[in-house]
């Protein structure tokens, strides 16, 4: 089976136009990839800094609950 001129040319451009395609899907799905990674980092960060905070608060709370009690 063999195939004319015109079809030889259509199929390359259907398979340019494929590959094409293919790399738009993949630019999309990376984009959107590094959307959610940068919004899963944010998330993490903010998390952090917040356990930190209590930490900290619960730090201060048991060094003056240590004082009053020997300091009365």
């Amino acid at each position: 089976m063999s195939l004319t001129k015109g079809q030889k040319k259509e199929w390359k451009n259907a398979y340019k136009d494929m590959k094409h395609g293919q790399e738009r899907v993949q630019i999309e799905l990376s984009r959107q990839y590094s959307k959610e990674e940068a919004k899963r980092e944010f998330d993490n960060s903010h998390t952090g800094q917040i356990w930190g905070f209590v930490k900290f608060l619960g730090i201060v709370i048991l060094i003056a609950a240590v004082y009053q009690l020997l300091f009365r």
